[in-house]
């Protein structure tokens, strides 16, 4: 079973942050720390059938996924196949739709930031949307260090702050 694991709190948005860690692209008796939850996505869908993707999407909507943020090589894929898999019928309204993003060009930390400062549900799916839940497939080391900053938010906020300002210096340099 992969159950969620509670790594940390997000104040603002009075959520839980969760951390799952699997080593396939199955989840086997999922259940979702709230009601709703946001889904964190990270892993590399570059060999990964899109039948195993969908899949793995399907149990995450099934067990109240409102939004999902998706990183890792090939990501911008796995994003079109949530779109995918998300029935017309999910979606009544054009508020009432289960968001998602990519971040292909992103660092990690940075990364982990958007996941808790830029992804939301929209529509009906705010209703009961109380954790943010960090899916991590077979990477150990990233899955390390988004429990390192889920835990840790006022530093991550810095750390991501401080690396914004020297990229705008360097920038700034040229």
């Amino acid at each position: 079973m992969n159950e969620p694991v509670r790594v940390g709190h997000d104040p603002d948005e009075n959520r839980d942050l969760y951390v799952t860690e699997v080593t396939t692209w199955r989840l086997e008796g999922f259940r979702g720390p709230s009601e709703r939850f946001g889904c964190f996505l990270v892993a590399d869908a570059t060999d990964i059938s899109d039948e195993a993707i969908r899949g793995l999407v399907r149990v995450l909507l099934d067990a109240g996924a409102a939004y999902f943020v998706t990183w890792g090589p090939a990501c911008r894929h796995v994003e079109d196949l949530i779109d995918a898999e998300t029935p017309v019928e999910d979606e009544p309204h054009d508020d009432d739709v289960v968001m998602t993003s990519s971040l292909p060009d992103k660092g990690l930390e940075e990364a982990i930031w958007q996941s808790v400062y830029v992804g939301f549900p929209a529509g009906r799916y705010e209703d009961g949307c109380r954790a943010l839940v960090a899916i991590v497939v077979d990477d150990p080391r990233s899955a390390a260090e988004i429990r390192r900053w889920y835990a840790d938010l006022p530093g991550l906020c810095a750390n991501v702050e401080t690396e914004d300002e020297e990229t705008n210096e360097e920038e700034n340099a040229d």
